[in-house]
């Protein structure tokens, strides 16, 4: 337990620092670039994730640390879906005709991020596996779930596929990227779907939880 505890907070870690550097090596070489700038502040709000995770699983004797990292993590988490949704429009060149989208995406964002440090949106920390915290959700956090991580990103799935029937059948270059950030979506997002699992104390990977706690 202890031994995949160790390896499990060095990915985080490292997954946060690589997240980093990539994220400001984008912005660095564009800086007026919309799509840079966009990936920038996603990079920064999966940084934000991944060190407080890091930071929580240091506190193992100490709950209320561990509960403002648990309310950190997930500060930095609601902003995923809303910077990841704006960075696909604009990679698409679509984001003057999601205008309206973008600025909702913001709105239900902001408004989730003041509620992430609420009881009501997260009410605690739990154990859960070979964790000694985990956080738990309160009441509003399905609102999220439904509101901000599924609805938005879902929506630049389908802005994707459909902007990959539209490319010329030569242009095998951007057929491919917009693949690979398909590909990048569906592990990222649907990784993050076990996530939700643990935090209503449900343990989606029966007997093997060991090596499915990898996949979060």
């Amino acid at each position: 337990m202890v031994v995949a505890l160790y390896f499990y907070a060095i990915g985080i870690l490292l997954a946060g620092v690589l997240n980093t550097l990539f994220g400001f090596s984008v912005y660095i070489k564009n800086k007026k670039n919309l799509p840079s700038i966009t990936y920038a502040l996603l990079s920064v709000a999966f940084a934000i994730w991944c060190y407080s995770w890091f930071a929580m699983l240091l506190v193992s004797d100490k709950e209320q640390l561990a509960l403002f990292f648990a309310r950190l993590l997930n500060f930095g988490a609601v902003f995923i879906p809303a910077f990841y949704f704006h960075w696909i429009t604009s990679i698409l060149g679509i984001e003057k005709e999601n205008k309206k989208n973008i600025w909702a995406c913001y709105i239900l964002t902001i408004f989730f991020g003041i509620l992430s440090w609420n009881s009501l949106y997260i009410s605690g920390v739990h154990p859960m596996l070979f964790f000694p915290y985990w956080p738990t959700a309160g009441f509003f956090y399905a609102f999220y779930l439904i509101f901000g991580y599924f609805t938005f990103p879902a929506y630049g799935v389908y802005l994707l596929f459909k902007n990959l029937r539209t490319i010329d059948k030569n242009d095998k270059v951007r057929k491919n990227q917009i693949k690979y950030v398909l590909l990048g979506t569906l592990m990222g997002f649907g990784g993050g779907v076990l996530n939700f699992f643990l935090m209503y104390n449900i343990n989606p990977f029966g007997p093997f939880f060991e090596a499915g706690i990898f996949i979060v």
